[in-house]
């Protein structure tokens, strides 16, 4: 089930939220009504929160402290890199490196997906390759890393990873896209 994140806190605390979904790929795609929780389905009992901090992006912050601390929430786990609000409230914290400390390859300038086929996006359409500068700082391992080791726990690290590392995902994000037919990969790297 999925709720947005602007009626997170107030889902937790009531027990219950619905209305509209918002993508802004397509008008249509925002009319898609959520319900949650959804029929047959049971109510939050665990937050996993990675990524930047909720708390510092919504209005009346004090809401998403009131989710975290309901009673129906038993185990709050948070992966970030710094001790941002969400990890204040975590029974587990695992710390999550920065950009600076691992492989990623992406669209440079795309907007963050917001802005399909846009052409005014600041050198829209390249795709660059960010180099690991430095090994990982204290405790600290890349979110893929992090999910890999979960995944082994549960089992599943294989079907996970496939056998990729990090730089080994950047190569297949590399190899399908265009890129091979105008650059080699040890030309890009």
């Amino acid at each position: 089930q999925m709720i947005p994140k602007q009626q997170f806190a107030d889902a937790i605390v009531n027990g219950c939220a619905n209305g509209y979904l918002w993508d802004g790929l397509a008008t249509e795609l925002q009319f898609a009504p959520f319900q949650y929780p959804m029929p047959g389905y049971p109510r939050v009992h665990m937050i996993y929160k990675y990524g930047g901090s909720w708390f510092s992006t919504l209005t009346e912050s004090g809401r998403m402290a009131a989710a975290y601390r309901h009673e129906s929430i038993e185990c709050v786990v948070n992966q970030s890199i710094f001790m941002e609000g969400e990890a204040q409230f975590a029974d587990v914290i695992l710390p999550a490196c920065t950009n600076f400390e691992r492989y990623d390859i992406g669209e440079w300038g795309s907007g963050g997906g917001y802005l399909p086929h846009g052409f005014n996006a600041a050198n829209h359409r390249i795709i660059a390759l960010q180099h690991r500068s430095i090994a990982p700082l204290g405790e600290s391992k890349s979110d893929y890393e992090i999910f890999s080791l979960i995944m082994q726990r549960l089992g599943l690290g294989a079907m996970f990873t496939e056998g990729c590392s990090e730089l080994d995902w950047c190569k297949r994000i590399f190899d399908s896209s265009d890129l091979p037919h105008h650059i080699s990969w040890k030309e890009f790297v």
